[in-house]
């Protein structure tokens, strides 16, 4: 929630790009909510989030961060039985954090949707 990737952001990003089957917020909410007591998603996440502190402080490079986040995607996409692609590209430059965060949110969404699937 620090970075603002909460059920709620998730739920409108969800709704407003139209992706996947029609999925109710009740049924979205069930799912994220499951998503908690995956252990390498919660490890993942952990590690991703102090990933993220560190480079705002300073201590990281965002190529360095980029580099590590991608290797924490994928554990996540593991996690979540999704195939993360190249997801982090461009990271480098800019906001580093608002495109990692960004490419977080888009992985925990491709994990519900494939629930949605099943």
């Amino acid at each position: 929630e620090r970075f603002g990737i909460d059920e709620d952001a998730l739920y409108a990003r969800y709704a407003s790009e139209g992706r996947g089957p029609a999925i109710s917020r009740a049924w979205f909410s069930a799912h994220v909510s499951a998503l908690d007591v995956l252990p390498d998603a919660v490890a993942a996440t952990a590690c991703f989030v102090h990933l993220l502190d560190e480079l705002e402080w300073g201590l990281l490079r965002a190529q360095d961060a980029a580099k590590t986040a991608a290797r924490l995607a994928v554990a996540l996409g593991d996690a979540l039985g999704v195939e993360v692609g190249p997801t982090l590209a461009g990271t480098d430059s800019g906001d580093a954090v608002h495109a990692l965060v960004d490419a977080w949110a888009r992985i925990l969404l491709q994990g519900v949707e494939a629930r949605a699937r099943v």
